[in-house]
């Protein structure tokens, strides 16, 4: 639970270049397409301790309103190809992650 409205956290979301920051074992995270500001392909690396290899996912999120039901919704998938991002081979210094299903949902609690 989180004590701001939620209109107030919802646009901390879209600064994918903060990721880092508030996940203390993410190297980088950056936005590599961005089809509206409810769909974003995101690229973003894993520090892990040794002998691990760095991690690496590209993923694809959506966010839903969903407020005729106070809440809104976000989903994520992993992907290995896209239309409009070339992906490309991950490093050999780094193993690619799949994220087959991912999400949250937020909904506004009390009178913030």
């Amino acid at each position: 639970v989180v004590g701001n409205p939620m209109f107030n956290l919802i646009p901390l979301l879209l600064e994918t270049d903060l990721y880092p920051n508030w996940f203390p074992m993410m190297a980088s995270a950056e936005e590599v397409f961005s089809g509206s500001r409810f769909h974003k392909v995101v690229k973003s690396t894993m520090k892990m301790p040794f002998p691990l290899r760095i991690r690496e996912c590209i993923i694809d999120g959506k966010g839903y309103d969903v407020m005729e039901h106070n809440r809104v919704v976000i989903s994520s998938h992993s992907i290995s190809e896209h239309p409009k991002v070339n992906i490309g081979k991950c490093p050999e210094d780094r193993v690619r992650v799949d994220i087959s299903v991912g999400g949250f949902e937020l909904i506004p609690v009390g009178n913030k």
